[in-house]
């Protein structure tokens, strides 16, 4: 019943009942043991003048900004949806592992869901920071898992048999290219004269060579039939050394490299990772010169500034390029698969699905279960608004996502985003994985280092850096225990080939 009417109840009671002890006699005293009338009236008024029942606050860390705001946006919503308080702590992207990893060697308790890079999955899992949640994907609300993308929902959110995370941020790299020069008649012709085949986007790095060395032209050159007022160039690559190992790996992965074998043995000093480094390198002769200083922002600028023909990038240009405020190209940017290695008849691609997030249940969260329905909401009903939004940097990762093509309304035709929306499916439903182990970001930045060096000095050679880089992963795996990593790189492989990626 509603507490308000019981208090009007029971007060009108008590009223009576005064009333009749001014104007009858007395009543008789009550049984031994029994309250009196106006006792038991008064029962449920001290019931209902108890104290709330507390909520449970669940504290949600993330990198903030743009790739939280989100969680603004529905708290409310989830608050009284799911009966809890949520605090929202937001970290900077670049210290994001260190404060999550800090916490939780410290074992405080701080946060009781964590939003972070899925890179780090196999490293949270292996110390046992988070919980898994098959169990609730089984027996409660689901999240929908059927309409993720498998190679995104399984590789970065699964370790062995159990599922520890939910997807929240389909990172995936892609090609984008700028559709008008494609299309240009003359360029066409020029194209086909020169190499012997038609002007498209390419399949194979040696044809996104020779569309990027066609491309690459000096100031007062003609380019679609217009003179040029600034250098021009075929393309440009993130330089970096956060994430410039991504896109080196696609060209490895696509070359067969593989992280390790069977005994965790590098297979980045392979003849195939040698020559994928090679060829990434004489990229860079298409590239702005400034490219090896570039990260996420210069990368997409300069496409969006009209001075390249081609990236390979995250897939916020294809959104990002629709704002004329922002962009010289707008309605003229197409999205299409990394290149790849072909081999027979079939080209191989490997795009890697760089950086990404996923969202886990800490072991110290307060109600596991309540977490759970938060990070199901999030990851499931709400994922449209924001991965279609322009104030966030979420990116699409459901099957769902990429059929609602209203929903990205920032493209000036239906087309134009179902070209987008079909372009970064496809790659994702291609991508390859970053490593995903304790020894991550020592691993990584032993690589990254190499190729900057590598990059950066003329008589460099590849196989010597390889071999050292190769040397510095041997010193990484015996520190934290070989047998130890073997096992859970063994575990991440069982994933992998599931998903139908062959990693040893």
């Amino acid at each position: 019943m509603n507490k308000r009417l019981i208090f009007t109840i029971v007060s009108m009671i008590i009223m009576f009942s005064m009333l009749a002890s001014c104007s009858s006699p007395a009543a008789p005293a009550a049984p031994a043991g029994q309250p009196t009338q106006a006792a038991a009236a008064a029962a449920p008024v001290a019931a209902d003048t108890a104290a709330p029942k507390h909520k449970v606050t669940l504290v949600v860390a993330g990198d903030g900004g743009n790739n939280q705001v989100q969680w603004t946006w529905f708290k409310q919503e989830m608050e009284e949806e799911f009966d809890v308080n949520l605090e929202i702590v937001g970290l900077s992207f670049d210290d994001l592992y260190t404060k999550l990893k800090t916490e939780f060697v410290a074992g405080s308790g701080a946060y009781d869901i964590v939003v972070f890079f899925p890179k780090h999955l196999g490293d949270f899992v292996a110390n046992g920071y988070i919980l898994p949640i098959t169990s609730y994907l089984n027996t409660g609300p689901g999240a929908d898992m059927e309409d993720i993308v498998p190679r995104f929902r399984d590789l970065y959110s699964k370790v062995g048999n159990d599922y520890y995370t939910l997807p929240y941020d389909g990172d995936i790299l892609a090609l984008f290219y700028r559709t008008d020069l494609f299309s240009n008649a003359d360029e066409q012709a020029a194209f086909k004269a020169k190499y012997g085949y038609d002007l498209k986007p390419p399949e194979t790095w040696e044809q996104y060579h020779q569309v990027a060395e066609f491309f690459t032209r000096k100031k007062g050159e003609k380019l679609a039939g217009q003179a040029l007022t600034d250098d021009f160039y075929g393309t440009a690559t993130y330089g970096q050394k956060d994430f410039q190992y991504a896109w080196y790996l696609n060209y490895a992965a696509s070359m067969g490299v593989k992280y390790f074998d069977a005994d965790m043995k590098p297979g980045i000093n392979s003849d195939a990772a040698v020559k994928a480094l090679e060829m990434y390198k004489q990229e860079l002769k298409y590239c702005p010169p400034e490219t090896q200083t570039y990260g996420f922002d210069q990368l997409q600028a300069i496409f969006l500034q009209g001075k390249t023909a081609m990236e390979i990038q995250w897939t916020d240009p294809g959104r990002v390029g629709q704002n004329p405020q922002i962009s010289t190209i707008v309605g003229k940017i197409g999205t299409a698969l990394v290149p790849g290695t072909k081999t027979g008849d079939k080209v191989f691609h490997a795009p890697v699905m760089a950086a990404g997030r996923v969202i886990g249940i800490t072991k110290w969260a307060k109600d596991p279960a309540k977490a759970y329905q938060v990070a199901r909401f999030m990851a499931d009903e709400a994922s449209l608004a924001y991965v279609s939004s322009p104030a966030t940097g979420q990116d699409p990762f459901r099957y769902s996502h990429y059929k609602a093509v209203g929903a990205f309304e920032m493209f000036p035709t239906k087309k134009d985003a179902e070209d987008y929306l079909n372009g970064i499916k496809a790659n994702l439903e291609n991508g390859f994985p970053e490593l995903n182990m304790p020894g991550t970001e020592q691993y990584y930045s032993a690589l990254a280092i190499g190729i900057s060096t590598y990059f950066s000095s003329p008589d460099a050679d590849a196989k010597k850096t390889l071999d050292d880089v190769a040397k510095q992963w041997e010193d990484i795996t015996n520190t934290l225990g070989r047998d130890k990593q073997k096992e859970i790189y063994l575990q991440l492989n069982q994933v992998w080939k599931e998903a139908g990626i062959s990693t040893q």
